[in-house]
């Protein structure tokens, strides 16, 4: 599934990207330690129920590595999320693992995107969109 977000806005830490679809928003908030300089306005997102084990060139990274690396901030990002909360018309996932080194902050997933409310986790890819 494709869907591509734009109009980020910022937040302390992260920046958002959002869309609508079917009138429900779509929210994507990527720290800032992990985006690209200059800045993409728009943002590919993919997704990927269940989540896939076998995605070719899945890699993470923490704050360190781009930290000591700052030209891996260009590279896709590619984070396994776990349902974390419904809401009247989303359900929120977060990334699995050590909320410190998150590569993606949460997604909020308008329920027409999924193939179900009883999906439990998502991969989700996020490449940077430049005009």
């Amino acid at each position: 599934m494709f869907e591509i977000l734009a109009y980020w806005k910022e937040t302390d830490n992260k920046l958002r990207w959002d869309t609508k679809i079917n009138g429900v928003l779509f929210e994507v908030y990527i720290p800032k330690w992990r985006i690209p300089d200059p800045r993409p306005e728009t943002i590919l997102v993919i997704l990927y129920f269940p989540p896939y084990d076998q995605l070719n060139n899945k890699k993470f990274y923490c704050k360190s590595d781009i930290t000591l690396n700052p030209q891996l901030r260009n590279n896709k990002i590619c984070a396994d999320l776990q349902k974390n909360q419904e809401h009247s018309k989303t359900m929120r996932f977060d990334p699995i693992g050590d909320k410190k080194s998150w590569e993606v902050g949460s997604l909020y997933i308008p329920f027409d995107l999924l193939p179900g409310k009883e999906i439990t986790q998502v991969t989700a890819v996020i490449e940077w969109i430049y005009a």
